[in-house]
């Protein structure tokens, strides 16, 4: 048997426990979240068409001072890491650990806060085309 001979079976091998491995593999599904109300208890509401925008924001580890905003239209919120606390104008603070999806409140002025650890996170915004889903509270 020539090198070449080990080499085409020596990667037929290879593809044969590739396919097989592959076949083994099961895609693995875990619910997040399944909700049909906002953090704030409102219906979840979508705009006609629209613009999806999606971003990370890495929120540093003590953050006290961010100002009050709100958002017109609906947020989704996933913690990829660290916990994100969320301070309602009113004082209550809502806490989200690593793992978990906030739907954003729509129109009510809050604030991210973080206490000892960081939080990083992945938004999605609906908005309509051009339009702003964060509005700042005038200090």
């Amino acid at each position: 048997m020539n090198a070449r001979h080990i080499l085409a079976a020596s990667l037929l091998l290879a593809a044969s426990y590739a396919a097989v491995s592959a076949q083994q593999q099961k895609v693995v599904v875990e619910p997040v979240a399944k909700t049909s109300a906002t953090a704030a208890d409102q219906p979840v509401q979508f705009p006609a068409s629209p613009e999806i925008t999606a971003f990370r924001a890495d929120i540093p580890a003590g953050l006290a001072n961010a100002g009050f905003h709100k958002h017109p239209y609906q947020r989704l919120v996933y913690v990829l890491d660290g916990t994100l606390n969320v301070e309602h104008q009113g004082g209550a603070v809502q806490s989200y650990p690593a793992g978990s999806l906030l739907v954003e409140m729509r129109d009510i002025w809050h604030r991210p806060v973080t206490k000892d650890q960081h939080a990083r996170l992945l938004v999605i915004d609906f908005a309509p085309k051009g339009e702003p889903n964060q509005i700042a509270q005038q200090q």
